[in-house]
């Protein structure tokens, strides 16, 4: 999943995670050099909700 994203409005979307998801820390949305697809994996298992889920909250941002 890209949707477009980069790492400009990834950024933006950070900020309504840490809004959303108030346990995610500023390192757990540091993407790194790995793919977003992977990032948002571990996000999921962070807050404990599917990847479905987590999918269809960035699809809304």
């Amino acid at each position: 999943m890209n949707n477009g994203i980069d790492i400009n409005k990834w950024n933006n979307i950070k900020e309504d995670f840490k809004r959303e998801f108030p346990i995610l820390t500023d390192s757990d949305l540091l993407w790194r050099d790995g793919t977003l697809h992977d990032l948002l994996k571990q996000i999921a298992v962070r807050v404990g909700i599917s990847w479905k889920d987590l999918e269809a909250i960035v699809k809304k941002l």
